[in-house]
């Protein structure tokens, strides 16, 4: 009898405990990730039911508000940080004993995931649980309630169990910056609180001097000596307690009495008590000490993390921060028409995503393939170009429909589908009985033709 041998492939736990620590370290990283869930969840999320179901109830709104939205902000999370989220759908008892099925995503710590190729060579992904509290959990065994949603294929883990996502990319950039900028500040801390180091005062007596002595005294004279350097280090060490005792008393920093302890408080030291010292006798301070040189480019530096950062999440910077290196006011007009493309592109990927997610759960709890989820956001583009592409027949009725209803942030059941098919028709009947007959050489219309006049007619005669 053969056992079968796990032969999956866990995920790099350090290199997701890093891209975590960069979400929560970083405020730029927050910033851009909090910018794209403003414009996704603006407008909250919605239920757009088919045309002769019930509008939902106040009661459901509620609960997509308080379950679904909490629920949907965590998947844009997990996408921008690592590529897929794992959640579950857990179930509980109502006030009227009713079950209600709901979604919730794994808290960061509590899984691992693990990724299998099998013999087809298909990826096969798996969840083990982890040790998160005191209860016994089946560790060795996969949970099979949870499933994996993930942002784009581009960005899925690696079969090695690495991260494939941009921010992921970048953590080894976002390391080396903050040394740089760690050793910086610590040269500006030794620039600024340098080290004192001493050294032997030159002896100014000559070699025969110094040898004649040692040759016919012995070693009393040295050891004299010794005892006068001695002596007088200890005296200039008494004199400066000395000084520092009266300074104390001249600036009454003498300790106070507590009226309801009777205790005496403490004496604290000055900043510049513990800053003095005595040379001891027979040395000087060195002079030739090199001093350390900081960094002027600390903050190009941090410009330099702060812009990649943006660039790789897809959230152009002076969105964010106003008057930002180019961006604000600089700006030409071209140059801010493409950030905001840009933007709009990087919201409307996750936005995507999330729905293709949002959808696959509501079906499977509400067993319904009639109602849609909709995230109506911020308007993203202006009414007047939605309604230039109608009149041009880009787009039909329908479509205009539902951009115009993005566009001013409104749910898609606030839309009166009779009524808008009526005016689509009334506007296209319209359009073709005014429609003036164009010259394609010389892109002018022709003009029309006079109140009763006409072709000319041939006179019959008589």
């Amino acid at each position: 009898m053969t056992s079968h041998l796990n032969q999956s492939v866990p995920l790099n736990r350090l290199q997701h405990r890093t891209v975590w620590a960069v979400y929560h370290g970083e405020p730029i990283v927050r910033a851009c990730i909090n910018k794209i869930l403003h414009a996704i969840f603006s407008g909250g999320l919605s239920l757009n039911t088919p045309g002769s179901g019930p509008a939902p109830t106040a009661e459901f709104e509620a609960h997509l508000s308080n379950v679904w939205v909490p629920f949907a902000t965590n998947i844009v999370v997990h996408f921008v940080l690592f590529g897929y989220c794992p959640y579950i759908i857990n179930k509980k008892r109502a006030r009227n004993r009713r079950v209600v099925r709901y979604p919730v995503t794994l808290p960061f710590g509590t899984y691992e995931v693990h990724n299998e190729v099998t013999t087809d060579y298909e990826t096969k992904w798996t969840v083990y649980q982890r040790a998160y509290s005191a209860k016994p959990m089946q560790l060795n065994m996969p949970d099979a309630r949870v499933r994996i949603g993930f942002y784009e294929n581009g960005t899925r883990p690696t079969m090695e169990g690495d991260l494939n996502t941009d921010l992921a990319a970048l953590v080894d950039t976002i390391a080396t910056i903050d040394e740089m900028n760690e050793y910086a500040l610590r040269a500006e801390a030794i620039r600024t609180h340098p080290t004192l180091f001493v050294e032997s005062t030159p002896d100014s007596r000559r070699f025969e001097e110094v040898s004649h002595v040692r040759a016919f005294d012995g070693n009393d004279i040295e050891e004299a000596t010794t005892e006068r350097q001695q002596y007088n280090t200890y005296s200039k060490y008494k004199s400066v307690q000395t000084s520092q005792s009266n300074a104390s008393c001249v600036a009454g920093d003498l300790g106070g009495v507590s009226t309801r302890t009777g205790r005496r408080f403490a004496n604290h030291a000055r900043i510049w008590e513990n800053n003095v010292f005595c040379v001891p006798d027979g040395t000087q301070l060195s002079s030739n000490v090199p001093s350390a040189e900081p960094r002027g480019d600390l903050l190009a530096l941090t410009e330099h993390k702060e812009d990649i950062i943006c660039a790789a999440l897809g959230v152009p910077k002076n969105l964010m921060i106003a008057g930002s290196r180019g961006g604000g006011a600089e700006a030409t007009q071209a140059g801010s028409q493409n950030k905001a493309t840009t933007f709009r592109r990087t919201v409307d990927s996750y936005k995507t995503a999330l729905l293709g997610v949002l959808n696959d759960v509501y079906r499977e709890i509400y067993k319904s393939d009639q109602d849609v989820l909709s995230l109506p956001g911020a308007p993203l583009i202006e009414p007047e170009l939605v309604l230039t592409a109608y009149d041009r027949g880009c787009i039909n009725g329908d479509v205009m429909q539902r951009y115009m209803m993005r566009a001013m942030n409104a749910s898609q059941n606030d839309a009166d589908l009779d009524r808008m098919s009526k005016f689509d028709a009334h506007h296209v009947k319209c359009m073709m009985e005014n429609e003036l007959l164009a010259d394609p050489a010389a892109g002018v219309p022709k003009p029309e033709p006079a109140a009763g006049a006409g072709p000319p007619t041939k006179k019959k005669k008589k």
